[in-house]
């Protein structure tokens, strides 16, 4: 982007974006763990 001599807000847009997308993909991660230990432990 930077080289094709984008407008710095599209790149912040994009930016953005990405870590809007990371961040989901994190939460995503994090409840499934969270629900694999909580079976893990009522089948103890």
């Amino acid at each position: 982007m930077m080289e094709e001599e984008k407008d710095y807000k599209d790149l912040v847009s994009q930016m953005s974006a990405a870590r809007n997308a990371l961040d989901r993909a994190i939460g995503l991660v994090v409840s499934s763990n969270l629900e694999k230990c909580k079976r893990t432990n009522v089948k103890r």
